[in-house]
């Protein structure tokens, strides 16, 4: 897992990037369509149009790193974002990065119905317990892994 420190800012260029760009076509997105400094040390993530693909450029000190994850399967999610860029928590990069939040949101609404009238009915308990409310719906649908998590503000 990917370690961030609390100073270092996190930038999501919402736009789609060509992932054939390197550290200088990267450089040139931070600066002109995030209106950012590269050089800064704050850490800036790009997706590509299908959203399985992500790079990371910070700069280190001493030069700039890249990051390229590939998902196989799945897609990275995007938090709602007015504008060509959202600043990110180290939490909310961690769901991003998870790769699954995306799916387990989905899955969500489309189970929403069903989510509700079992706590309704009290055959789901609210549980502030992630373990145990996890551990409660995968016995209702039949599902494991799934993290029932929102952006935090």
């Amino acid at each position: 897992m990917l370690s961030v420190p609390a100073k270092v800012r996190i930038f999501l260029c919402v736009r789609a990037i060509d992932m054939r760009k390197g550290f200088d076509g990267l450089h040139g997105v931070v600066q002109e369509v995030l209106r950012q400094d590269p050089l800064s040390g704050d850490l800036f993530v790009f997706l590509n149009r299908r959203r399985d693909r992500v790079k990371l450029l910070i700069w280190e000190g001493d030069g700039l790193l890249i990051v390229y994850k590939r998902l196989e399967t799945g897609t990275f999610a995007l938090p709602a974002a007015s504008g060509d860029s959202v600043q990110l928590s180290s939490a909310q990069l961690s769901l991003l990065l998870g790769g699954m939040f995306g799916e387990a949101i989905g899955y969500m609404r489309n189970q929403w119905d069903a989510l509700a009238s079992y706590v309704r009915d009290g055959r789901l308990p609210i549980d502030n317990n992630a373990t145990g409310g996890e551990n409660s719906v995968r016995t209702i649908f039949d599902t494991a892994g799934w993290c029932w998590q929102a952006w935090p503000s």
